[in-house]
């Protein structure tokens, strides 16, 4: 049966971890997921697939990277993969030193969210804003006293406040929910999937949770980025801090998923805004 799903995460130690976590919390034996390390940033992928005119498939692009990788060659036919999901950070540093970097970073996340929008042909692309510790910015204390923490962060440098990384702000604050976790409960996976649909309410200045047909016409990954770049990048080149795990496990779940988050948690009712330069 051809139903083995890949999904291709960045970095090999909490991007393997978190997925490995979603396959336990989410999956039932029936799906063979295959969980692989790509090692370097999503820019890197799209610029090796552009290379070869787009004529390469993920599949052999890894396959040529890691010739000896098990995972990848306990896939005895291709062609037994279904669907290929991407997990990936926004990385708007990547360009950093060039002169038009904003305008590169840009031009070239507006191919790649059209590019990587289906699972069963080129691959879904789910962006983390601005990389995977995202999903650890989510406090346990303002979720249960409704107050949604908008955090913005500058789109395009490495260090913010007091010449720190994303990474270190999101790991050092001891009321944020998951920090060097390995696993997480139903309550603190049902915080973090709220916490995503609250940031999409507030980019749009919504008072209550998005209808369920509303969440999947509009909030698509090429959609939430059009709405960072224009609510934020364009005008002032910060992005909201947004974690594209918890988007992936609504899209592969649905609305019993969708009506159960939005039933359990209340919407937010104070929205406090931090801006870490």
């Amino acid at each position: 049966m051809d139903n083995i799903a890949i999904f291709l995460v960045e970095g090999e130690k909490l991007d393997m971890l978190l997925a490995e976590e979603i396959e336990r919390q989410f999956f039932d034996n029936d799906r063979e997921i295959k969980i692989l390390p790509y090692k370097t940033n999503i820019y890197s992928l799209y610029s090796q697939l552009k290379e070869d005119d787009f004529e390469t498939d993920i599949i052999s692009i890894l396959i040529e990277k890691n010739p000896n990788d098990d995972v990848l060659n306990s896939i005895e036919n291709r062609d037994n993969v279904s669907q290929i999901f991407l997990f990936f950070d926004y990385d708007g540093h990547n360009f950093q030193q060039e002169e038009n970097c904003k305008e590169k970073t840009s031009d070239i996340l507006s191919e790649m969210v059209k590019f990587f929008d289906n699972e069963t042909e080129n691959g879904k692309l789910y962006l983390s804003y601005p990389m995977i510790e995202a999903i650890q910015h989510c406090s346990k204390t303002d979720m249960q006293e409704l107050t949604y923490k908008a955090n913005y962060i500058n789109a395009f440098t490495k260090r913010h406040i007091a010449k720190k990384t994303y990474k270190h702000i999101s790991c050092t604050n001891s009321k944020f929910i998951l920090p060097q976790k390995k696993t997480y409960s139903e309550s603190e996976w049902n915080f973090i999937i709220s916490n995503f649909l609250w940031g999409l309410s507030h980019m749009r200045k919504l008072v209550d949770y998005l209808d369920y047909s509303d969440y999947i016409e509009n909030n698509t990954t090429q959609k939430i980025y059009e709405m960072q770049y224009d609510l934020n990048i364009a005008t002032n080149d910060k992005i909201l801090v947004l974690s594209g795990y918890p988007q992936f496990i609504l899209d592969y779940f649905g609305l019993s998923l969708y009506d159960k988050i939005v039933k359990n948690q209340k919407f937010f009712t104070k929205t406090v805004i931090t801006d870490f330069q």
